[in-house]
């Protein structure tokens, strides 16, 4: 099942590089809001499994949904903002790049899954501090058998 859905990615990532498409959008874009179009993306993304909890009247979103983001933003990633990314270096000199590409890449991950951690914990500490506020009553799932406060 897996194996079928990252075929289905890397064909589309094939078929934006080969006809071009990709290149249109970040030629269109410009480099700036090409950059920002993956944190457009999980931003999306994420609207769309708050709007699924609400809609489905607090159900979990399904597995396939989670997959569908996923995919959608590795898509938009590699055929679109990943060849922008590599031109950002266009102007530097190879010793240059080969010294500094790896430490800004490995820095810059490094502070995306250290800030998403940070923004998590917070969110959850302001749940737990404002959770018996009437305004926060919509945000806060409350199971008052086991005494658990959940998010949405």
């Amino acid at each position: 099942f897996l194996a079928k859905i990252a075929t289905i990615s890397n064909m589309a990532v094939f078929a934006l590089q080969a006809s071009g498409l990709g290149a249109r959008i970040a030629h269109r874009c410009g480099q700036k809001i090409t950059l920002s179009l993956m944190p457009i993306a999980r931003v999306i993304g994420v609207l769309m499994l708050v709007a699924w909890h609400f809609i489905g009247g607090g159900n979990p979103p399904n597995l396939i949904l989670f997959l569908m983001l996923d995919e959608c933003t590795r898509v938009i990633n590699s055929a679109i903002a990943k060849p922008v990314r590599e031109n950002l270096w266009r102007g530097l000199s190879n010793e240059a790049r080969y010294e500094a590409k790896p430490i800004v890449d490995t820095l810059a991950n490094r502070w995306g899954s250290g800030s998403a951690a940070f923004m998590v914990s917070l969110v959850d500490r302001m749940i737990v501090v404002f959770s018996s506020s009437s305004s926060m009553d919509v945000f806060v799932n409350v199971d008052e058998s086991s005494n658990t406060k959940t998010l949405l």
